[in-house]
This record gives C-alpha cells, sequence and structure tokens, in this order.
C-alpha cells in the first residue's frame, strides 16, 4: 500500500487570519513550496461576540451582530474558496482558514449588553474555522475520490487536537450545513469548525448521560450499540471499526449515526492510522446513499461529536438530511423549536430500507496509507 505524508503549511494572511494548506505527498518526497503573504494588519471588534445565559434553560445563546455581512451565495465565478478567490489564493488540496465572520474568537472585547442586563453575559471565546473539502467548486463530500476524503480526515483530524489541546477550549465540535434550506452560504464544498470554550448542551447531556452509565458499571453507547446489532433492524453497514444505523429514536426520517465501537475512542485524539481511514470510507458510504436516496443533492447537517480524553465517550457522527420524502423537507416547527420534542414521520425501520437499497453497497477504502500529518515550520 503506498504511503502518504500529509504537510501542513500555515501561512499568515494580510488580516492576521492563519490560512492552513494540507498538502499529500509520496513519503521521501519533501513538501511543497507555500508563498507567504504581506505584512499581517489585524482589524480590531469594536464590539466582541457575547454569550448571553438563559437561566429558564440553563444554557447561553451567542450573540455576534457582525456576522450579518457575510458572504451570501455568490455566483460561481465569484467564489472566495476557487483557487485564485479570496479565501483560496494558491492551488491547493485541502485547506482550513480562520473565519472571516466568527461566532466567537479566542481574545474578545468586553461584553457590551447595554444597563442593567437581567442575567449573566461573559465575552464569546473560541475559534472558528472553515475546511474547504476541494478546489473543485461542483464537488460534494460524497463525490470526493476516496484519496481525498482521506487527508481530509486527517486535516479534520489534525485541526481537532490542536485546538482541544487549548486550556481555554472545552469542546469542538467540526460539522457541515449542506443545501440553501439548511443555511449554506458558500456552496463550494465545505465544512466548518467551531472550538467552544463550554460544552454545548446536546453534547453535554450526553457526557452527562456516559457518566451517569460509568457510575453504574456500564457504557451508555456500548449499549446502544449493542442493542442495535442485536436487532440488525435499523443497521446500514456495519465495518470492523464503526457501526451505521438509523437509530430507534432517530428524529428524522432518514437521520443515520456512525458510531465508534471500540470503547477507548471519545475523539479523534485517540485515533490511529485505520480508524481515520476507515472513517473516511464510512462518511463516503452514507454521504453516497444519501445523494442516490432521491436521485439529487440532499441537504444535511453533520455533526462530529466527540470530547478527549472522556470516559465512557464514544465519538460518533450524526447526519441530519432535512428531507422526509423527494418533494417535501422536514422542518424544526414550532413543537421541535420551541418543546424540544422531536415528531419524526416515519419508522426507522421503514426508511432504512429504502437508505440501503440506494447507492453505494460498500465503503470505498483509499487505496494509500497516511502516515503522518507534519506541520511545516513558517
Amino acid at each position: 500500500m503506498p504511503e502518504i505524508k500529509v504537510y501542513r503549511s500555515d501561512v499568515l494572511r494580510t488580516d492576521a487570519r492563519t490560512l492552513r494548506y494540507y498538502d499529500p505527498v509520496a513519503v521521501g518526497e519533501g513538501p511543497p513550496r507555500r508563498e507567504a503573504e504581506g505584512p499581517a494588519e489585524g482589524t480590531t471588534m469594536s464590539r466582541g461576540p457575547e454569550m448571553r445565559y438563559n437561566p429558564l434553560l440553563g444554557d447561553y445563546t451567542v450573540c455576534a451582530g457582525f456576522r450579518m455581512d457575510r458572504p451570501q451565495l455568490p455566483p460561481s465565478d465569484k467564489c472566495p474558496l476557487c483557487v485564485g478567490g479570496y479565501e483560496a489564493p494558491q492551488p491547493y488540496s485541502v485547506t482550513v482558514f480562520d473565519n472571516r465572520f466568527p461566532s466567537m474568537v479566542m481574545d474578545p472585547a468586553p461584553p457590551d449588553p447595554g444597563p442593567h442586563p437581567p442575567t449573566d453575559v461573559r465575552p464569546a471565546v473560541g475559534k472558528c474555522e472553515v475546511i474547504c473539502y476541494s478546489p473543485e467548486h461542483d464537488n460534494c463530500l460524497a463525490s470526493l475520490d476516496p484519496e481525498q476524503l482521506h487527508v481530509l480526515t486527517h486535516a479534520w483530524c489534525d485541526r481537532f487536537v490542536e485546538l482541544s489541546a487549548h486550556p481555554a477550549i472545552e469542546c469542538v465540535l467540526i460539522f457541515e450545513n449542506r443545501g440553501e434550506d439548511v443555511g449554506v452560504t458558500l456552496h463550494h464544498p465545505h465544512g466548518q469548525l467551531y472550538a467552544f470554550s463550554l460544552v454545548p448542551p446536546r453534547v453535554l447531556a450526553e457526557k452527562q448521560n456516559a457518566e451517569r452509565a460509568s457510575s453504574e458499571g456500564r457504557c451508555i453507547f456500548c449499549d446502544v450499540i449493542e442493542g442495535e446489532k442485536r436487532s440488525g433492524a435499523r443497521i446500514l453497514h456495519e465495518s470492523s471499526r464503526y457501526l451505521a444505523v438509523m437509530p430507534f429514536y432517530a428524529r428524522l426520517p432518514y437521520e443515520i449515526h456512525i458510531y465508534a465501537k471500540d470503547h477507548s475512542k471519545p475523539s479523534m485524539a485517540e485515533m490511529d492510522a485505520e480508524d481515520k481511514r476507515e472513517l473516511a470510507a464510512m462518511l463516503g458510504l452514507v454521504t453516497g446513499k444519501y445523494e442516490a436516496l432521491f436521485e439529487g443533492p440532499m441537504q444535511y447537517m453533520m455533526l462530529f461529536h466527540q470530547l478527549r480524553a472522556c470516559e465512557g465517550y464514544h465519538f460518533h457522527v450524526e447526519f441530519y438530511p432535512m428531507r422526509r420524502s423527494e418533494t417535501k423537507l422536514k422542518y424544526a416547527a414550532s413543537v421541535e423549536t420551541g418543546g424540544g420534542l422531536w415528531l419524526n414521520d416515519a419508522y426507522p425501520e421503514q426508511t432504512i430500507e429504502h437508505l440501503r437499497a440506494a447507492g453505494p453497497s460498500e465503503p470505498v477504502f483509499a487505496g494509500s496509507r497516511i502516515v503522518a500529518v507534519e506541520k511545516i515550520a513558517p
């Protein structure tokens, strides 16, 4: 099996943001040369993002009014993520750059909520990054070459490991919004990463339930995985290290979760090379089936759930596809949004059959082995 090394080159932009190139080359070959930009001239926000506490729910809302000015579906010839565009000045394979319109920053200005706020408010400390999957504008996660998806998986992992090690960061969410119906503002294939100074409510609930089960001498994730395997009714595909399943409690008609079966893998930080290679193949399988299901693009949200070195937690990926049929979308309406209780319009045991019959029958693995991601000194 050919061996590949991924070189990461960090370039400081003229606006003081960092652009990270992930370049795959055959082992033994040197890294490509990346050109530096001019002197960095960062801008200071007059008002930083704020985290406002909701005492009724015990959680926070992030307010970042300056995000209103971010790009909104520019034409393809003005795409900032295409090679030569504003965010991609040089040819690339995979890039990750600091978001120009972040919801959180590492050094926000003090909150300015006005006189007499009724509850607590604090600076929205964190990091927001954009991950470009491919230089090809009309590509998507489902149609990425297996080798490209393999490199992307290592880039995801590299960013998670670095950011989750920061003392101010409690949780790193890697995600993708695909399709205008879920709010995407750029059609070029990309995802995002938010590094939080807290654990968001849904991940926190998983963590707390995992800790409760652990105190009782069991693993809640292992229980779910083994229960689904015993049933078999909702399994999409099982590989040696992952289980792709439409869970018994799915909230959406075509929701799929990919669970790491290994109890010692709560995050990408604990993954070995084969874990990443197999994860890339499973992501290709699931998204390929989504594209084939209704013979066209599937609007979805994808989110990696992971907590570094968290006992009793399993890394998993959740897909939230927004179609309930070929012509109908599933919206988070009043009961879901206001009540927090999801109403699924279908039985998972039935809709899983539609996904099983659609698209590829097996995951396609990268033919190479990535031995490392090496950061190049500037």
